[in-house]
């Protein structure tokens, strides 16, 4: 009797070898190892400097108010209610910088500005921007690294009642952002 279970035991044991030995093969050929590259480009920051402010001249706004447009050109155009006084209003214009032949783009303010008088009481509304080159996600290139942008808008003036005269600021806000 010793003897046959001897032998059960022996053969349970070489039966059960082969099934660890295919187990153990089984996990490994699931795994692989490999390397892989990485690489990164590092750019010339980009910079931005107001070369020239956004200005709507001086001028009377009348009984009735009304609107100054400022192209990015710098031409100036109002309704019948403002009357412009010998001024020059002015386009802004940025001076971009960065690496060379890169691409850009320019987003302008989603809402408007709120210029107030000196005294702060008053307000007025400069909305409607417009850039050369485009805003939005137009690819602008920096040629040799360099670009100028140029950005008007559109001031709505009130009756002399709601402004009147005075020195009216405020500041906006331009994105340039590489691509």
């Amino acid at each position: 009797m010793k003897k046959l279970i001897l032998i059960s035991v022996l053969a349970c044991v070489i039966l059960a070898m082969p099934l660890v030995d295919i187990r153990s093969q089984g996990n490994t050929a699931r795994e692989v190892a490999t390397s892989a590259m990485t690489s990164v480009s590092i750019v010339v920051p980009l910079a931005a400097r107001e070369t020239s402010q956004l200005s709507f001249g001086r001028f009377y706004p009348g009984q009735q108010g009304g609107t100054i447009t400022i192209s990015p050109q710098g031409s100036a155009s109002w309704t019948s209610g403002v009357q412009l006084a010998a001024s020059a209003p002015s386009a802004a214009i940025f001076s971009i910088s960065g690496q060379g032949d890169a691409t850009f783009a320019i987003n302008l303010p989603n809402g408007p500005a709120i210029l107030t008088s000196t005294d702060g009481t008053k307000t007025m509304q400069v909305n409607n921007w417009v850039s050369v080159p485009e805003n939005g996600d137009a690819k602008v290139r920096l040629a040799g690294g360099a670009q100028e942008v140029r950005i008007g808008a559109t001031l709505n003036v009130g009756s002399l009642d709601q402004n009147p005269k005075g020195i009216y600021t405020g500041s906006y806000e331009v994105t340039f952002g590489y691509n």
